[in-house]
């Protein structure tokens, strides 16, 4: 599938950052709600939508963390749905770029945790995980989190999902 060009920069913005092949490979991350709904962030705002509408044409792996409990799996869905309506972050598209250009794999230096008001996807994620859990899967708590970060997050399992063979 051809990616459209933000998702063609995220990618090529991973793989010069030194990322592996198998993690840079991944443009996107959502935060599956139950029920086959996501929620997710994308231009345009976040927003939650039936998982059928993104699986046909896609590629999809499903990651979580095997030592959370259900319970923290739902607050994980609750903490991303309360993001809804929120402006996709373009500023972390752009910082992306810059940092291909630079070279240099972070720009901004580690600060205390802030949730954002504008989000992007794989920060969506990582900001849900980390109020629940108290635990980051990054090293750092700056604006940028890339979704290969999460593909190689070894605090992340791939696991089988029943919605992933869904008839056509």
């Amino acid at each position: 599938m051809d990616k459209n060009p933000i998702q063609h920069q995220i990618v090529t913005a991973q793989e010069q950052q030194r990322f592996a092949q198998a993690d840079s490979e991944w443009h996107h991350a959502a935060v599956y709600i139950g029920e086959r709904f996501i929620c997710e962030a994308r231009p345009g705002g976040t927003r939650y939508h039936p998982v059928d509408d993104l699986v046909f044409g896609h590629r999809i792996r499903v990651r979580r963390d095997i030592k959370i409990t259900y319970d923290e799996g739902y607050r994980i869905a609750i903490r991303a749905m309360m993001r809804l309506n929120r402006r996709y972050d373009y500023m972390t598209v752009i910082r992306s770029w810059a940092q291909t250009l630079s070279g240099k794999r972070y720009l901004a230096e580690p600060t205390r945790y802030q949730p954002l008001q504008a989000v992007q996807c794989a920060r969506l994620f990582h900001d849900a995980y980390q109020e629940v859990t108290k635990r980051a899967l990054v090293e750092r708590a700056d604006a940028v989190v890339m979704p290969a970060e999460l593909s190689g997050s070894s605090d992340l399992h791939d696991v089988q999902s029943h919605w992933l063979r869904l008839d056509p």
